[in-house]
């Protein structure tokens, strides 16, 4: 890797981070130049600025996340698995999840709601993709029967992906991490008890 873009890379991981934990206008220049021991000029020489720098860490923390919650670790399963694979891995992984600041879908949609609109554009395009990731996954258990044909694919798509955050901003604001836990084997329940064919 050259030298470009392994400060590059630097820069990016240590911004994700940062970003994660203290948000968009909490994260100043002077901090970044700090936690990755580059100057100014270093992190201007790599990204056009703090936004454009901000929108790539926002990629980087979302990939992040995605990895962590198994989804491609689970493409081969069925969809009940899938599921409930989704629920297991996001237990497994939320102290590595909190450690960084908590959900960086979460965190990036509460800090730029009302400030900031490129990044709200990206955090509402995550979270329609995951939703519809979900759906998707119901959808196909549907017609290959696994799971009940009653059942609205995107209604319980949209639960899954509310009570994930909610259980993280519960755990996280409290202290309380047993609530994330506590939520997410009630989602497991409720796949394998009323949505399993």
């Amino acid at each position: 890797m050259k030298k470009k873009e392994k400060n590059r890379a630097q820069i990016l991981e240590k911004a994700a981070l940062l970003f994660n934990k203290k948000g968009f206008y909490g994260t100043s220049m002077d901090l970044l130049v700090k936690e990755t021991g580059l100057t100014k000029g270093s992190i201007y020489n790599n990204f056009e600025d703090k936004n454009a720098l901000a929108l790539e860490a926002f990629d980087y923390n979302l990939n992040w996340l995605i990895q962590k919650l198994g989804f491609k670790q689970l493409a081969g399963e069925n969809s009940i698995q899938q599921l409930v694979g989704f629920l297991q891995f996001s237990r497994a992984s939320f102290k590595d999840i909190i450690e960084r600041g908590g959900c960086a879908i979460l965190n990036t949609s509460t800090d730029a709601d009302d400030n900031h609109p490129e990044l709200k554009k990206k955090v509402t395009e995550a979270l329609e993709n995951w939703k519809n990731s979900l759906k998707v996954i119901i959808a196909k258990g549907q017609i290959q029967g696994e799971i009940k044909p009653d059942i609205n694919a995107e209604k319980f798509a949209l639960k899954m992906v509310a009570v994930f955050e909610g259980g993280i901003l519960l755990a996280k604001t409290t202290g309380k991490l047993h609530y994330f836990n506590m939520l997410m084997e009630d989602l497991e329940r409720e796949i394998l008890e009323n949505l399993k064919l």
